[in-house]
């Protein structure tokens, strides 16, 4: 009896393994996927003190222009900067999970690593997208000047937040 079991598990665990054709597939799917992509994106900035540094290293830039007004041709062309978190899995849903952040100023590309880092199941079958907004990020930033007051209250909402987030 013992030796049936045996076997009829060393059947099922064979049969839920992928073959050696299905990786290969897996890879060339990934392998196409990048190439196609390679044209829009770049290597994001890396540096010392970037948070989420793992994050950044596989996350992939891109930058795009549009009209600071859509109904005149003639208005101010914005550079506005995005960056790509993909997916685990070589064939991500096609549809991504979009980050966009709040606050004056605030870019996705920066502030937007915060809630990304959580979404880790997310991304197992998903691309996260972080979309900087006009006014944010290095491209075209907005500087607001707060009361001290302000800040203190900014800052210890965030951390209420992180923390519940953690837990």
């Amino acid at each position: 009896m013992r030796t049936l079991i045996l076997l009829i598990c060393s059947v099922m665990v064979a049969a839920c393994s992928p073959t050696t054709s299905e990786l290969n597939e897996q890879i060339n799917a990934l392998m196409q996927r990048k190439s196609e992509l390679s044209d829009f994106f770049y290597d994001c900035p890396r540096n010392i003190d970037a948070s989420y540094p793992s994050l950044i290293a596989s996350a992939e830039c891109f930058s795009f222009e549009r009209l600071e007004n859509p109904e005149d041709e003639n208005s101010q062309r914005l550079s506005l900067k995005g960056m790509l978190l993909p997916s685990i899995r070589p064939r991500p849903q096609p549809d991504p999970l979009v980050i966009l952040v709040g606050g004056p100023g605030q870019a996705a590309t920066e502030a937007g690593l915060i809630p990304a880092q959580l979404l880790g199941q997310i991304r197992e079958s998903r691309d996260i997208v972080l979309l900087d907004q006009r006014g944010t990020g290095e491209n075209s930033p907005f500087q607001c000047e707060f009361e001290e007051e302000d800040l203190i209250e900014q800052l210890a909402l965030f951390e209420l937040i992180t923390n519940k987030a953690i837990r």
